[in-house]
């Protein structure tokens, strides 16, 4: 059975190529039209002290988890993170990534997820050491990459939920799976 949440926790993450689609002109001598290009950026380092901390008092609040080593991460991970830190010549800090499978049924409910974000911050608090932490979700809101809705975008309830992520996240933990797809 596949677990909903999985956190790695390696040193180091550097199987992280991602390809990326440009669509110059076709009149380009720098690129034909829709060719893939690999971009490479430096190794992530990971936390395997803080990820097993975290893990550990996850699974202690009945989160059964995975531990991953070796998984490629993707644009989930490194487009936000190439926006948000500089990357040249390497990374400024050490990362935990923590998945949620949403993909494939059977899926955590909204208020598992809500669950899960305030057992992490306990978590979090309880490390023994002095860090600094920031957390970054990443995924759609509305944006379907596949399927007859692809590449729609629901503006609307985009802000909507972003609203309510910050101000009233209780309610969003209410909603049901077929809610929160019909509003996307």
């Amino acid at each position: 059975m596949l677990k909903s949440f999985a956190v790695s926790h390696e040193e180091a993450i550097s199987d992280h190529t991602q390809e990326t689609t440009s669509t110059w002109p076709a009149s380009s001598a720098r690129l034909p039209p829709r060719t893939r290009q690999r971009s490479a950026l430096p190794p992530l380092q990971g936390h395997p002290k803080l990820a097993a901390h975290i893990g550990n008092a996850l699974f202690a609040e009945e989160f059964d988890l995975s531990f991953f080593q070796d998984k490629a991460l993707d644009h989930g991970a490194f487009s936000p993170l190439s926006v948000l830190w500089p990357h040249e010549p390497a990374w400024p800090a050490p990362i935990v990534p923590l998945q949620v499978g949403v993909v494939q049924f059977p899926i955590p409910s909204a208020k598992r997820c809500y669950k899960l974000g305030q057992a992490l911050r306990r978590a979090i608090e309880s490390y023994p050491e002095d860090l600094r932490v920031v957390i970054i979700a990443t995924g759609g809101l509305s944006h379907q990459v596949h399927g007859e809705r692809a590449g729609f975008n629901n503006v609307a309830w985009d802000e909507r939920f972003m609203d309510l992520l910050e101000k009233d996240p209780a309610t969003l933990s209410e909603m049901t799976h077929a809610q929160l797809a019909s509003a996307a």
